[in-house]
């Protein structure tokens, strides 16, 4: 439930909550696959929210339509591209990739923070 509370909160404010739900994910699902279906799932969730929330109130959504689509596009083709990395590496490779990533993530958001 913590995990969910701090999730929603970054989520809505810095915009950046998979690198802490992440590890979470991860320590529940039995393959590297099921990860990230389950993180995908989640994410999904999180940014419809949002996009509803801040249209109720009075964000101008339709204003920024076309940085929606490009994204939308950035999203849909990386997660081909994904799908196919996935399905050609193994449990360890990806284990290893993730960690690498997260922890770059994790210095990322570091830095940016510190002034």
């Amino acid at each position: 439930m913590a995990v969910g509370a701090v999730s929603g909160f970054l989520n809505s404010t810095v915009g950046a909550s998979g690198p802490v739900t992440s590890p979470f994910f991860r320590a529940v699902t039995a393959t590297h696959a099921a990860f990230v279906a389950t993180a995908a799932a989640a994410q999904v969730v999180a940014h419809s929210s949002k996009i509803v929330a801040f249209g109720l109130d009075g964000f101008p959504i339709g204003d920024y339509l076309g940085l929606i689509a490009i994204g939308a596009a950035g999203v849909t083709m990386g997660s081909l591209v994904g799908t196919r990395l996935l399905g050609g590496a193994g449990e360890a490779q990806l284990a290893l990739l993730f960690k690498v990533v997260l922890t770059a993530l994790a210095l990322r958001m570091i830095t940016q923070a510190v002034p």
